[in-house]
């Protein structure tokens, strides 16, 4: 969920639109920003009697990768 999703009135017609899965993406998204979502996305839940499931998607390796100009 980017910044276009935020606050609760968003989100609610997200769900009722159709939205059942919120993804959260830890490379970019701060944890504070997404707890308040995840609240929100509970207390819709609640309101509207839906059910939207919670992905995290964590942070893993990297592999970063270049062209030496010397063999290594």
């Amino acid at each position: 969920l980017g910044p276009a999703c935020q606050g609760k009135e968003a989100l609610k017609q997200l769900i009722k639109n159709g939205l059942n899965v919120a993804r959260f993406n830890f490379s970019h998204a701060t944890y504070e920003n997404s707890e308040k979502i995840l609240r929100e996305i509970k207390e819709i839940n609640q309101e509207l009697n839906t059910y939207v499931a919670t992905m995290l998607d964590t942070k893993g390796p990297e592999i970063r990768t270049h062209n030496f100009v010397k063999p290594v």
